[in-house]
């Protein structure tokens, strides 16, 4: 945990809007970043509210977004994704 916020979530939706803010502001986008900025200080607040009664709960929202991504044909089709622990692809034994 990270002020709040597991770590990996932290690092991810720092990426996504810290780094942009700071080349906004390099290139002299001051209301860009300071929006991207105040997105930023929002959404950890959010997600630190959440993670008070759930410290578990950010991380199945990653992994609900991450099988959604990879299932998309197949969600398309029968309207579902699912996971697993195991990969069903065909193994050899050596």
């Amino acid at each position: 945990m990270f002020l709040g916020v597991p770590l990996s979530v932290f690092l991810v939706f720092a990426a996504v809007l810290l780094i942009p803010a700071m080349w906004a502001f390099a290139f002299r986008f001051a209301p860009l970043a300071l929006a991207l900025c105040v997105c930023w200080m929002i959404g950890h607040l959010y997600m630190k509210q959440v993670t008070r009664k759930d410290d578990q709960r950010v991380l199945q929202w990653m992994l609900r977004l991450r099988v959604r991504r990879a299932h998309a044909p197949f969600r398309r089709h029968w309207g579902t994704a699912s996971f697993g622990p195991l990969s069903y692809q065909r193994q050899t034994y050596d």
